[in-house]
C-alpha cells in the first residue's frame, strides 16, 4: 500500500502538476494571442481607418472654402441667406424649404445672427455661417460625398483602393441603426473629427454623421486563430496522451506491485509451510529415536533416511531462498568450469532417489556415461537439476524420469513426469517469480523454475516446458557444448 501510494504521489508530482501547469498555460497563452491578434487586426482597420478619415475631411475643408466664396461644387444644394429680421432669401428659383424656414425662425438662427464674430453651426444637413448681411447657409449633401470621395471608381475618390481589410467605406448618420459585421466584432463606425491642427477649419460635415467602415470577414485573422486552436489541440492532445500513458505506466506498475506483493504473503506462507513440515519431521523421528521407542535396527535405519531426507528438502528449500535473496542483490555469481556434466545429473538424480521413493515415486535415469564437454558451474546444475525432480516429484505421479544427450552442439537435460502437465497459456508465466501454474498441486515456494531459468541464462542456454507423450509435462535445459 505505501509502494503504490509512493507511486501515485510520484506520478502526479512529475507528470500530474507539470502537464496540468502547462495545459493552464497553454490555455492562458492561447487566450492571450487570440486577443493579440483581434487587437492587430483591429490597429490595423483603425489605422486605415483615420488615415481616410484624414484625407476626406482635408478635401471636405477644400470645398467648404471653395463654397464660402461663392463657387459652386456641387457639393452643396439649397443655398440660402438669412437676413437681420430672419427673412430667408433662397439663391436660385423656388421656395425655401420648411427646415431653412424653421431654422430661420428658432432661437439658434437668432443667436448666430447676434455673434460678434464668424462660426460654423449645423443643423441638420444645414451648415450655416455668419456673413456681413446676416447668414449664411446652403445644405450639406452627403450623397456627393459617398459619389465623389468615397466611392473606389471615381477620380476623386480618398478611397482609390480597398485593401483585403476594408470592403466599402460610405457616410451615414450616426442614429441610422447601420453596423457593419466586422471581424470577430471590430469596430467599424468612426466619427468624423477633424485631424490634428483642423480644428479652427470647419469640415462641413454635421456631427450627426459618421464614416461607416464595411469589412472583410477577415480571412488571414480567420486563419491565424484556427492556426491557434490548431496548435492549443495538438498540445492539449499530446498532454492528454502523456497523461494517459503514464496513467496506464501507474495503474500496471500498481498493479504489479500488488500481485507481486500478494505473490509475496503466498511465498512468506508457504515458505512458512514448507519449513515447519520437514522440521516437524525430523523433529519427531528423532524424538522417537532418542527416547528409545525404536526397537529394531531396521526401522531406526528408516528413520534415519527420513531424516536425511527431510534435512536435504529443508536444505533446497533453504537454498532456493538464499539464492533468490542473491541475485535480487546482484550479488550471485558463478564458479565456471568445463567438464563433463554426465556424472553431475547422475549424482544429483540418485541424491533425490529416496526422497522420490518416500512419495512413492519412481525414478528413472538415463544418462550416458559421457557427455560432450560444457562449461558450467558444478553446484548451479546440480541446483537446476534437484529443482527439476522436485517440480515433478510435486505435481507427477508413478515415476519421474531424468534423461541427458548430445544434440545439435548442445547438451540436453530433460525431466519427464506424469503429471497433469502445463496449459500452453502458463508455459512463460510458471517462469517468474512466486507464480505457480493452475494445475501447481499444494506445497512449493515458486522459487524453484525461476531459478532454473535464471541459472540457465547465466550458462548461455535455456529452459522449456512442453507436453509429454501419454500425458504428464517435459522440461527441457539446453547448454551450449563447450567450443560450440
Amino acid at each position: 500500500m505505501r509502494t503504490r501510494s509512493a507511486l501515485l504521489a510520484l506520478f502526479v508530482l512529475l507528470v500530474g502538476v507539470p502537464v496540468a501547469a502547462a495545459a493552464y498555460l497553454g490555455i492562458v497563452g492561447l487566450a492571450q494571442e487570440r486577443s493579440a491578434l483581434v487587437e492587430r487586426e483591429r490597429d490595423a482597420i483603425e489605422e486605415r481607418a483615420a488615415e481616410i478619415r484624414d484625407l476626406l475631411v482635408r478635401r471636405l475643408q477644400e470645398l467648404y472654402r471653395a463654397e464660402v466664396a461663392g463657387h459652386r461644387t456641387g457639393f452643396t444644394s439649397d443655398r440660402f441667406r438669412i437676413d437681420a429680421e430672419r427673412n430667408v432669401h433662397m439663391e436660385g428659383p423656388g421656395e425655401p424649404p420648411e427646415d431653412v424656414i424653421e431654422f430661420a425662425r428658432s432661437a439658434i438662427a437668432l443667436a448666430l445672427l447676434t455673434e460678434p464674430h464668424e462660426r460654423i453651426y449645423f443643423h441638420g444637413d444645414l451648415a450655416v455661417r455668419r456673413d456681413r448681411g446676416g447668414l449664411l447657409g446652403f445644405r450639406v449633401s452627403p450623397e456627393f460625398v459617398n459619389r465623389a470621395f468615397l466611392d473606389p471608381s471615381s477620380p476623386q475618390s480618398v478611397v482609390p483602393r480597398l485593401d483585403a481589410r476594408i470592403e466599402k467605406v460610405s457616410l451615414v448618420p450616426r442614429d441610422a441603426g447601420l453596423r457593419a459585421a466586422g471581424p470577430r466584432g471590430l469596430p467599424a463606425m468612426f466619427p468624423l473629427d477633424p485631424p490634428p491642427g483642423t480644428a479652427a477649419d470647419p469640415s462641413l460635415l454635421p456631427p450627426v454623421y459618421v464614416l461607416l467602415f464595411e469589412t472583410h470577414p477577415a480571412e488571414a485573422l480567420e486563419r491565424d486563430l484556427a492556426a491557434a486552436d490548431e496548435q492549443l489541440g495538438w498540445t492539449l492532445g499530446v498532454m492528454g496522451l502523456v497523461v494517459l500513458l503514464g496513467s496506464l505506466f501507474v495503474w500496471r506498475a500498481v498493479q504489479a506491485e500488488s500481485r507481486l506483493a500478494a505473490r509475496k504473503a503466498e511465498f512468506v506462507s508457504t515458505v512458512s509451510h514448507e519449513l515447519r513440515t520437514p522440521l516437524t519431521s525430523i523433529r519427531m523421528y528423532a524424538d522417537m529415536l532418542k527416547e528409545g521407542w525404536v526397537k529394531d535396527e531396521a526401522s531406526a535405519r528408516d528413520y534415519f533416511a527420513l531424516i536425511a531426507a527431510e534435512s536435504e528438502r529443508l536444505a533446497r528449500l533453504v537454498n532456493n531462498v538464499l539464492d533468490f535473496s542473491r541475485i535480487e542483490r546482484g550479488r550471485k555469481t558463478f564458479e565456471m568450469r568445463t567438464g563433463d556434466p554426465a556424472p553431475v545429473v547422475r549424482e544429483a538424480a540418485e541424491t533425490l532417489r529416496p526422497y522420490l521413493k518416500e512419495k512413492g515415486l519412481r525414478l528413472e535415469i538415463e544418462v550416458p556415461e559421457s557427455l560432450p564437454a560444457a562449461t558450467f558451474d558444478r553446484d548451479a546444475l546440480v541446483q537446476v537439476l534437484v529443482n527439476l525432480i522436485d517440480n515433478a516429484s510435486r505435481h507427477g505421479k508413478d515415476e519421474v524420469r531424468v534423461e541427458a544427450a548430445a544434440r545439435d552442439g548442445s547438451v540436453v537435460l530433460r525431466v519427464l513426469d506424469r503429471g497433469p502437465g502445463v496449459p500452453a497459456a502458463e508455459r512463460e508465466r510458471i517462469f517468474d517469480p512466486f507464480a505457480r501454474g493452475a494445475n501447481a498441486a499444494g506445497g512449493g515456494s515458486g522459487l524453484g523454475l525461476a531459478l532454473v531459468r535464471h541459472y540457465a541464462a547465466a550458462h548461455g542456454g535455456r529452459v522449456e516446458v512442453s507436453d509429454r507423450e501419454g500425458g504428464g509435462a517435459v522440461f527441457t535445459l539446453v547448454l551450449p557444448a563447450a567450443g560450440a
